[in-house]
């Protein structure tokens, strides 16, 4: 996602508690406009929270990865996400970030929204790409090799 997004000239942060990174001070930090969380099923607990802290900060924040693709309701209604990519996400971050008006979100690929009345809007599936080689080498760079041993 990193790669795909700095390809096309947006500043990129990767934030991983893995490593040792604290994501709580990248946020405050970093102040993006644009919050994209990776999240498995044993760590949404932990996604909650830093969601939350985005959230307060106005920052517009999406997730994606293995939970939100099999559970995308289910996270529009534990946290204040602003939608659940479901699927491949490198396109979908893409052009999230290239639109401001959250309304136009409506038209993206591969979201699951809140309608703003306790129900969720499906936008269409995004299909897999048939090259996975053909995006950007992915952001390795962001995340120095000597802190991931």
């Amino acid at each position: 996602l990193a790669g795909t997004l700095r390809a096309h000239k947006h500043e990129v942060r990767i934030c991983d508690e893995i490593v040792g990174d604290s994501i709580e001070t990248a946020i405050q930090e970093f102040q993006p406009e644009l919050m994209g969380v990776t999240c498995t099923t044993p760590l949404w607990d932990r996604v909650q929270k830093l969601v939350t802290l985005a959230k307060s900060l106005g920052i517009r924040v999406v997730v994606g990865g293995p939970h939100s693709s099999a559970l995308p309701e289910l996270c529009l209604k534990e946290a204040p996400v602003d939608a659940a990519a479901v699927g491949e996400g490198e396109e979908t971050i893409l052009e999230l970030a290239n639109t401001s008006d959250m309304r136009q979100w409506q038209s993206i690929k591969g979201l699951v929204l809140p309608d703003g009345n306790g129900g969720v809007i499906h936008t269409p599936a995004r299909s897999m790409p048939d090259d996975l080689d053909t995006g950007p080498f992915p952001a390795y760079d962001r995340v120095p090799r000597e802190r991931c041993q």
